[in-house]
């Protein structure tokens, strides 16, 4: 929706010709990138608090079984952890380029 690559030729054209119509359109968007970064900042502190709680039981866990398991889950938070960064980085990339293209549509001479 940010980009409008997916889009007609003809539905890009009627967007940037309403300017109500691609604000209105950008304010979703922003609300939608608003919403998914909350997500992503609880995800992060979700797998922080679950790290640092595996942290602790490793010390203290003698059973090498049990210490095998929290390894694997340590693993799985790491790759968690790791598609939460390029998440968070595809909405800031994101989010970057609908205030690009606020800025634009600002800076644009009003046609009406």
């Amino acid at each position: 929706m940010l980009f409008q690559h997916h889009t007609t030729a003809k539905r890009r054209l009627l967007m940037s010709a309403s300017t109500a119509r691609r604000t209105k359109q950008l304010e979703s968007i922003l609300t939608e990138l608003g919403y998914c970064r909350e997500v992503l900042v609880k995800l992060r502190r979700s797998v922080l608090s679950f790290r640092r709680l595996l942290g602790l039981l490793q010390e203290r866990v003698k059973d090498e079984a049990l210490l095998k398991s929290l390894a694997l889950f340590e693993h799985e938070l790491a790759s968690i952890a790791e598609a939460q960064v390029d998440m968070a980085s595809g909405a800031s990339f994101m989010l970057d380029g609908a205030v690009g293209y606020i800025t634009i549509l600002r800076a644009r001479p009003s046609t009406s």
